[in-house]
């Protein structure tokens, strides 16, 4: 999968926002000891909340600090990946390839090529999806950092 920064950042959110929810988890690409990419998952306080907060947070090598929040509720679907979506679209970022697929690092310049035509989602798709994204827009805010001196920290 691969992630492309289009430049049209839709947003952050405010601490005091995200101080109502109840953080539900955290995933994080590290690199130089440091969180590079930080998505955090959030429901909200009440028993029946039922909507899943998602804000991202990436700090590239270029001026600059890309935040957005994402959200997505109703049932029958991997609400996680979903908002993370939202999120990831708010930050101006569009994900290409197979959702499924390798990362970025690990395609070949045709394959890289084949997979920039296609656009990818991750709503829906489940925990892996929301690491190879993430990893993908890690690669994108380092481009000169090879992949395997990224970590991918869950809790």
């Amino acid at each position: 999968m691969i992630a492309v920064y289009h430049g049209t950042n839709k947003g952050g959110y405010s601490a005091d926002q995200m101080a109502r929810k109840h953080l539900k988890s955290m995933t994080q690409v590290l690199f130089d000891n440091g969180p590079i990419v930080e998505a955090r998952f959030y429901v909200g306080r009440r028993r029946q909340a039922s909507r899943v907060y998602c804000t991202l947070d990436v700090i590239t090598d270029r001026p600059g600090r890309r935040r957005a929040v994402g959200w997505a509720g109703g049932s029958g679907h991997h609400k996680q990946s979903a908002a993370l979506q939202a999120a990831i679209t708010n930050a101006g970022y569009t994900l290409h390839g197979d959702v499924y697929a390798l990362r970025d690092s690990e395609l070949t310049p045709l394959e890289r090529e084949e997979a920039l035509e296609k656009k990818a989602f991750v709503d829906g798709v489940g925990d892996g999806a929301i690491r190879l994204a993430l990893l993908a827009i890690a690669h994108d805010a380092h481009p000169h950092a090879e992949a395997d001196e990224f970590n991918l920290v869950t809790s």
